[in-house]
């Protein structure tokens, strides 16, 4: 969740940094923008392609699956009682350690520049360390 609430390229770097000292920790990090109808889309697009270019995750159907999963149960903490014609400013961030995988979502939501919801969601998803 550090990772999706840094406000900044400069405050991401330095969470990546701390996180970077946890063995076998691996992250990603995305954003996505635009109103709730487009933006379902583009989370998981986005997400998908960053994981799998940072080699956060693997092209194993395991691991697709516990990401699309977990983004999933972020979605929900995010998208709960948003209306369907207001604009969303998200930040996705992924991190994998061993057979476990987070996606934390963190942004605002407004249908008005001068009625901006903050809002945040997190989906944590186990799977396989080998797949048959």
């Amino acid at each position: 969740m550090l990772l999706a609430m840094s406000r900044s390229l400069a405050e991401e770097e330095h969470v990546k940094r701390q996180l970077s000292e946890v063995k076998g920790l691996r992250m990603a990090v995305t954003k996505a923008g635009g109103y709730v109808d487009q933006i379902q889309r583009k989370i998981s697009h986005n997400l998908s392609g960053s994981a799998l270019e940072s080699i956060v995750i693997e092209r194993k159907s395991s691991q697709v699956h516990a990401l699309l999963h977990a983004l999933l149960e972020a979605k929900r903490g995010v998208m709960m009682d948003v209306p369907s014609n207001a604009s969303l400013a998200l930040k996705i961030s992924v991190v994998v350690k061993d057979d476990w995988l987070a996606v934390a979502i963190f942004g605002q939501s407004a249908m008005h520049v001068l009625t901006n919801h903050r809002r945040a969601g997190l989906g944590v998803m186990h799977f396989p360390a080998h797949e048959p």
